[in-house]
């Protein structure tokens, strides 16, 4: 499945760095100047899917790939954000509760029954 990747403290003003990486993939970074003190606990909307058009989230990123797929777990640091009760507002969203067989999580041959 996904990967997982920490942001480093940041003290006096320095680089504000976040990295995705999704099912093994290669991580996607983005970094920014932070003049002031921040904490790993300081950040803004976490937007899931696609952005909103009308905001400057996208100015500045160059081509953006829409994501597909399933979003079953969010941590941010060392706290995991449950996505339905602290969503603000959806749209399409659907259930993405799957068949746990569908990880294939048998191995050395061992067949998966739900």
């Amino acid at each position: 499945m996904g990967q997982w990747y920490q942001l480093p403290p940041i003290n006096q003003g320095g680089d504000c760095v976040i990295e995705v990486g999704v099912a093994g993939g290669v991580p996607i970074q983005r970094r920014e100047f932070c003049p002031q003190h921040m904490s790993q606990g300081s950040f803004g909307p976490i937007y899931l899917g696609a952005s909103p058009v009308d905001t400057d989230i996208l100015q500045g990123m160059g081509h953006v790939q829409s994501y597909i797929g399933c979003i079953r777990e969010l941590q941010v640091n060392d706290n995991e954000l449950s996505i339905l009760e602290e969503a603000v507002r959806g749209k399409n969203i659907v259930n993405c509760d799957v068949s746990i067989c569908d990880y294939h999580p048998c191995k050395n041959g061992a067949t998966c029954i739900r």
